[in-house]
């Protein structure tokens, strides 16, 4: 049920509250409303990838409408500078909510998806074998380098090597916060994978979690400095986007494994929940401060990539589609907008297509690509 429509009736007297849960921004809730009346609507986005909130209350003369950061009381520093979230509100006449959804996805095919050389970045079809892992354990260089000429054969786009490739153990998940090949699975790296690719006429997707980190890993000793950590849940940590230090050390690992490795999609995922760890560690009369540096911080990094990359693509997929707003399609396609094929999926069986098919529909009344 994944990107199920939600339709609410705001009688007189009535108030609606929606928010994300945890701090991702479409986790539990998309960040995009169509308050429909007589003859038309507005269609609102919210453009922030941390914990927004919106309200809707309508009395016997108007309906009123909030929104914006869900927490933040601050007050601001000498020569501080921050920035609260991008609004967008887009009014349509219709007697269809489709038509209001089909405005926002007019306006943003031509004005907010993100392009390479002028044009728009297409969401590829690809070929990923995270599941075949998830089914038998097997993961490594033979594996792909053996499914790789199929999927060129079949005509994919892309060949899309997901997690298990690196760390110093074979569980994926334990090895997040070292981001060099696991030698047990891939003894030459990830370049030869990309080259195959490449040489079958596909590109190269590669999966990354730069902003979680687990105990022992190379930037959890290295690093602790660039971290924020929370003693109820001492397995992870935070990767601090917010720190300029931390951020430019972490964009400039990144860089470099693009370009070792010759990766066109460059693909972010992020599998825990940061609010609880922001607010931990904002200071009395500062609160929300630590999230807004570390969601400004994503997009910092996001858009210096780009820029060193001018032909890379960002996939966009936070444990599947649980950071899509206005600010993330802007620079990122979601090419995996939920678990639960991977995982779900698996044991359902025949059932999965029809699952797929409903989460699809269901998030493209908002977003064309993906």
């Amino acid at each position: 049920d994944d990107f199920l429509p939600r339709l609410e009736e705001l009688r007189p007297g009535t108030d609606l509250a929606l928010a994300p849960l945890g701090g991702r921004s479409s986790n539990g809730i998309l960040p995009f409303m169509n308050l429909q009346g007589k003859g038309g609507g507005i269609v609102l986005a919210i453009g922030w990838s941390g914990q927004w909130a919106a309200s809707f209350r309508r009395d016997s003369r108007a309906v009123h409408l909030t929104a914006g950061l869900q927490y933040m009381r601050l007050r601001l520093r000498p020569g501080e500078r921050i920035r609260i979230p991008r609004i967008l509100l887009l009014p349509w006449e219709g007697s269809r909510e489709v038509d209001g959804s089909n405005a926002l996805r007019r306006l943003l095919l031509d004005h907010y998806l993100p392009r390479v050389d002028g044009e728009l970045a297409w969401p590829p079809v690809a070929q990923c074998l995270q599941a075949h892992y998830y089914v038998t354990g097997e993961a490594g260089a033979d594996l792909e380098m053996r499914a790789l000429p199929r999927a060129a054969e079949l005509g994919l786009d892309a060949y899309w090597v997901d997690a298990c490739w690196y760390g110093r153990s074979p569980n994926w998940s334990e090895a997040v916060g070292t981001w060099t090949p696991y030698t047990g699975r891939f003894p030459q790296g990830l370049r030869p994978v990309g080259d195959a690719a490449h040489a079958a006429g596909m590109k190269f997707v590669l999966w990354f979690e730069p902003e979680r980190v687990r105990p022992d890993t190379d930037i959890d000793v290295e690093h602790p400095d660039f971290l924020l950590r929370r003693p109820e849940d001492p397995a992870n940590a935070l990767f601090d986007l917010g720190n300029p230090a931390a951020r430019a050390w972490m964009t400039d690992l990144l860089s470099s494994r693009i370009t070792e490795y010759g990766v066109d999609v460059y693909r972010q995922d992020f599998n825990f929940d940061p609010l609880p760890y922001w607010r931990e560690a904002d200071e009395p009369g500062r609160e929300g401060v630590h999230e807004i540096a570390h969601v400004l911080g994503l997009y910092a990094l996001w858009d210096e990539l780009r820029r060193r990359h001018p032909h890379l693509v960002i996939d966009n997929c936070a444990s599947g589609g649980r950071r899509i707003d206005l600010e993330t399609v802007s620079r990122a396609l979601p090419l995996w907008p939920s678990d639960y094929p991977d995982i779900g999926g698996v044991a359902d069986g025949p059932h999965l297509h029809v699952g797929t098919q409903c989460i699809n529909a269901g998030l493209a009344r908002w977003i064309p690509l993906s």
